[in-house]
């Protein structure tokens, strides 16, 4: 069997004396998908910021393409592979759609391809190519997150992490997004998701790690979770 993509074994992440985060281990592996579903407060936010950096104090072991990480910086491991769309979308309010982008891409020194990835996210995104001259911070929230998404993409990430990217949004655009998703997921894009929407978050996924308080309680893969045992596991 080939090496995972992402390796995280016995991760853990305290707030003060609070522990959020409790011997996390699980895998990601080339052109899957794996979800992380759990209720508020079960760590999954926690999780995803350390394996980006976010938490300096973390402890445990993260691999990333067979290479330890956990002496790297954020902006180190975005070199490395690992795009971060954070919970909230976090744009560059007064920057314009197209400088929000091509921001995505600052790491890179391939302007030729770069100019085409960019045609591909106006491609993927229509309403952006609209957009390209406004203002990040007057955009819809909907805009703003397909926005922090093709941000992401334009690093050209082996590995896309999601925090909640539906959060706030409105049915319609929650439609949007997850259907871009799937459009990304057919790419072959490894992507480690955090979403609300644990219905859509399963049926996307190759695995799922269901959360609690912390801990991981069960692995699953997204076509062996049932309605049964997903009540099972939010009303135990």
């Amino acid at each position: 069997m080939t090496t995972p993509l992402l390796e995280v074994r016995d991760l853990s992440v305290s707030y003060g004396g609070v522990r959020a985060v409790r011997g996390v281990s699980f895998d990601v592996r080339d052109g899957e998908v794996v979800s992380l579903v759990g209720s508020n407060g079960a760590g999954k936010t926690s999780t995803l910021q350390a394996i980006s950096g976010l938490h300096r104090g973390a402890t445990g072991s993260v691999r990333f393409r067979g290479r330890s990480i956990d002496t790297l910086a954020p902006d180190q491991r975005v070199k490395a592979g690992i795009a971060h769309v954070p919970e909230g979308r976090r744009v560059f309010a007064g920057l314009s759609v197209e400088e929000n982008l091509r921001l995505g891409a600052y790491l890179r020194h391939d302007r030729r391809e770069t100019k085409r990835d960019l045609d591909d996210m106006f491609t993927l995104f229509p309403i952006l190519r609209e957009r390209r001259r406004q203002s990040a911070g007057t955009l819809s929230g909907g805009e703003q997150q397909m926005l922090a998404i093709a941000r992401a993409m334009m690093s050209r990430p082996a590995l896309l992490v999601l925090d909640e990217p539906t959060m706030g949004l409105s049915p319609r655009m929650i439609g949007v997004v997850l259907d871009t998703l799937h459009t990304i997921r057919e790419k072959r894009i490894p992507i480690l998701l955090v979403e609300q929407n644990t219905v859509e978050a399963i049926r996307m996924a190759d695995h799922v790690y269901a959360m609690r308080v912390g801990e991981v309680v069960s692995r699953e893969t997204g076509a062996s979770v049932t309605e049964a045992s997903l009540k099972a596991f939010y009303l135990s």
